[in-house]
């Protein structure tokens, strides 16, 4: 590895951290969750478009490039033709500057020692959450309060339920690691990593993960299909499931009981699609009215309903606010990776790592077909980071530093870098009072989409 990039990956590794963070302990006072990690992300954003307008010998797929292209340039009419093209310019920054992160970090990703970096992190990043929630269950009894409510006990998300969207990527990770230790037989790393998936799924089954579920089984059981290699690597998380059903069952049904307290129900057995069916529908309404163009990056969140920002659908997503034409590019994308993953784990050199990637990914993608994996700050970086990895093992071939990538990343880029500052420098301080001054004026309840308080326009002094 060069110099250079030896600087540059310090550099990127050190705001990785700090995002990661975001997600652990308040580091913007004043700010929730939510908004603190969308600040995080809009740091690392504008910091990976920089690296990558900078560096001339940044080397990556032209097609990968020119679809992206194809995408932000339909995106950028998009904003144009929208109600609120500053909020639509904002969104279209946004997933710039992660399309940025995933270049960057598959320029880095060429070194195997950043990958397992980067790997590493968002493992640490769960093992901290892991012990936070232990503190909180032992503090609900050592305190005398005795409450094991998932909002009181657990935090770092504006809503418990989003950790799942984090969960659905790392889970796969520790799996690797795991998988790694007990090969090499070190005792102790294996049993933290076994205690981390354990208390991974217990959290699970806390928080009433359905998709979380749905998409890990789709995942694990399409590496399957791929190659009878892959069984005991997918029969390893079977086996935790099952333990950390035995450990939530413990912990909230048995411990409860003995002391007197009301067990705790969990909401994995619910019915129903929680009112997405009505969000749907106005996705697709929506679509209707502007099938071409859509009617503009961040826009579902322009018309009001009573249950969400978006639409927790991101095909209906990017259809309703970018339009058919890019939907099919990205779609056409996706399928591409998806395919070249296939192909890397059906070679003979293919490892533990490619697999983890692959329900990882897979995992995300189901998962953000009934939930805004797509949206909140935290699971989409982290998706553009293993997207990063994937992109640096999978792509074989084909790399050229063309004219194309730096026409693209001098117009393109260095718009989304102002506009992104822009929200730093002039927005993100104001956040919190624009939203109180929002819900005071507005009878409605918090929903998330680029802020906490979701729903657009929503007023700022300047």
């Amino acid at each position: 590895m060069s110099v250079y990039r030896t600087v540059l990956f310090f550099v990127f590794t050190v705001f990785a951290v700090c995002f990661s963070a975001t997600s652990i302990f308040i580091i913007f006072p004043g700010y929730g969750w939510h908004d603190q990690q969308r600040i995080g992300q809009i740091i690392l954003c504008v910091f990976s478009l920089a690296v990558i307008f900078s560096t001339p010998r940044l080397k990556v797929s032209p097609g990968l490039v020119a679809a992206g292209g194809a995408v932000f340039f339909l995106g950028i009419l998009s904003c144009f033709n929208s109600r609120y093209p500053v909020w639509a310019l904002i969104e279209w920054a946004r997933y710039l500057g992660l399309f940025g992160v995933v270049l960057l970090v598959s320029f880095f990703s060429v070194s195997f020692s950043f990958q397992r970096v980067l790997l590493l992190l968002s493992v640490c990043v769960s093992g901290l959450h892991v012990f936070n929630f232990w503190v909180s269950y032992f503090s609900a009894f050592l305190t005398g309060i005795r409450i094991l409510d998932a909002s009181v006990m657990f935090s770092g998300f504006a809503n418990p339920r989003f950790f799942a969207q984090f969960q659905v990527i790392v889970i796969p990770i520790i799996g690797l690691f795991f998988a790694e230790a007990v090969r090499r037989d070190r005792f102790w790393v294996t049993a933290l990593l076994g205690f981390m998936l354990i208390t991974q799924w217990c959290l699970s089954f806390l928080l009433g993960g359905r998709g979380l579920w749905f998409s890990l089984f789709i995942s694990y059981f399409s590496l399957a299909l791929i190659g009878r290699r892959f069984i005991g690597f997918c029969a390893v998380q079977v086996g935790f499931v099952l333990l950390g059903f035995f450990a939530f069952y413990f912990l909230f049904k048995v411990i409860p009981l003995f002391y007197g307290m009301e067990p705790v129900e969990s909401e994995v057995l619910r019915t129903g699609l929680s009112s997405r069916e009505t969000i749907w529908l106005l996705a697709w309404e929506l679509f209707l009215e502007s099938p071409w163009l859509g009617v503009g990056p961040m826009h579902f969140s322009a018309f009001y309903n009573p249950i969400a920002a978006h639409p927790h659908q991101a095909i209906l997503q990017w259809l309703c606010e970018w339009g058919v034409a890019a939907t099919f590019i990205l779609l056409v994308m996706f399928f591409r990776g998806v395919k070249r993953g296939f192909l890397a784990l059906r070679c003979d050199g293919a490892s533990p790592v490619d697999a983890a990637l692959w329900t990882t990914l897979i995992g995300a993608l189901v998962l953000a077909q009934v939930d805004g994996v797509f949206v909140m700050p935290y699971s989409e970086t982290w998706m553009a980071i293993m997207a990063g990895v994937a992109v640096a093992r999978w792509q074989k071939g084909g790399l050229s530093n063309v004219s194309l990538l730096r026409f693209f990343w001098l117009g393109g880029g260095v718009f989304a870098m102002a506009i992104l500052t822009f929200v730093l420098l002039v927005q993100a301080p104001d956040v919190p009072r624009a939203e109180e001054k929002y819900l005071d004026k507005n009878v409605v309840g918090w929903a998330p989409r680029f802020w906490h308080q979701g729903w657009i326009p929503m007023d700022f002094d300047q």
